[in-house]
């Protein structure tokens, strides 16, 4: 019975093992592609690097390419200069001996996602890159591998052999995410192309979620109820809690707020001046970043602290109108690290993702 039950197992961990082994020859490799100044053309050293790939990884049937730009030059003239880079990549391997039946999949970032946050040219050079990631299987078609385990039949004058069951599986769940109202859409100039809506109404009961004031969507005119609801919410709240205000827009990449911005950051000035013992923590967020970079760039000051310099801004601003530095001295930039809403699909999401909230620290 021993001898049995030991020879089951022993051939259960070996298929065991050779099922990891599979799965690890599956592995992502990546390679990496620079380029020179506005530049995309493939260079004598980059036409090497992708040669020396081509030949040695004809068996790759999926490919990720993911194309990178320096910092300076305008959003814009990155994103299109990124792109260009990527399908001079795919390109060049799709024309160079590459199979024809390898997909390739583009994504390109421009300045959004700066790989290397330093602004030397060593820098700059290090973002200047298409970076490759390669499967054998591609992950979006691999199938697990499943182990057949048949035991050895026992000897007949034994007596009947114990079955041993393989484990259960566990049960995948499928956590269902509540729906948050978006904020108004806007363009890059949200003063001029947005008309007014019913006001925007969303959850404030969540324990955790800052709360939400009910806002005119901007459009040039002075919401005149604004300052009136926030010290309703402050009555209310608690040591700690935040409000948010998602009418308070910057110029994409800046610290700087744009005209319509006025209006609301005005609303606060004045709840501040009706309660001089109030005193608020800022924090600032931003979109459309990695979610674990501790901030994003600010293209004005090429400083790798975009939520933080906005978060200052309205500092600032207080500041500046007459409420003393002590009362708005705690400052604070969480970057995309806390996101209302994930993933961001459209422009709604990110205006949710990127907004100022203001803890109560003292009422």
């Amino acid at each position: 019975m021993n001898r049995y039950l030991y020879s089951y197992l022993l051939l259960f961990f070996l298929l065991i093992n050779l099922t990891v082994s599979h799965a690890q020859q599956a592995d992502s490799i990546k390679v990496k592609v620079y380029f020179a100044l506005d530049k995309y053309n493939i260079s004598p050293d980059a036409k090497q690097t992708l040669d020396d790939f081509i030949a040695h990884h004809k068996e790759i049937t999926w490919i990720n390419i993911e194309a990178f730009t320096d910092s300076r030059a305008s959003v814009a003239y990155n994103d299109v200069l990124a792109l260009n880079r990527a399908k001079s990549v795919q390109h060049y391997l799709l024309t160079n001996g590459l199979s024809s039946n390898t997909e390739t999949h583009i994504n390109a970032f421009g300045k959004r996602k700066l790989l290397d946050q330093g602004t030397t040219e060593t820098a700059h050079q290090n973002n200047r890159v298409v970076i490759l990631t390669c499967y054998v299987i591609s992950p979006l078609k691999k199938q697990p591998v499943v182990a057949t385990v048949i035991p050895p039949a026992p000897p007949v004058d034994t007596v009947k052999p114990i079955l041993i069951a393989p484990p259960t599986p566990k049960q995948d769940t499928v956590v269902t995410q509540k729906v948050i109202a978006a904020p108004p859409v806007v363009t890059s100039s949200p003063a001029d192309t947005v008309k007014i809506q019913q006001p925007v109404v969303l959850d404030t009961t969540k324990p955790t979620g800052p709360i939400e004031i009910k806002e005119y969507i901007p459009t040039g005119e002075v919401d005149r109820g604004l300052t009136e609801r926030i010290i309703t919410a402050i009555k209310h709240a608690s040591i700690g809690q935040s409000f948010v205000l998602h009418t308070i827009y910057f110029e994409e990449g800046r610290h700087v707020f744009v005209k319509s911005s006025v209006s609301p950051l005005n609303a606060v000035l004045g709840v501040m001046k009706a309660r001089p013992t109030l005193e608020l923590e800022i924090q600032g967020h931003v979109c459309c970043t990695d979610s674990l970079a501790t901030d994003a760039l600010d293209f004005d000051t090429h400083l790798f602290n975009l939520s933080y310099a906005r978060a200052q801004a309205i500092a600032d601003y207080l500041v500046k109108n007459g409420i003393a530095r002590e009362r708005v001295q705690s400052l604070a930039g969480f970057g995309s690290r806390r996101r209302l809403v994930y993933p961001e699909k459209n422009l709604a999401d990110r205006n949710l993702n990127r907004r100022v909230e203001f803890k109560i620290l003292k009422k």
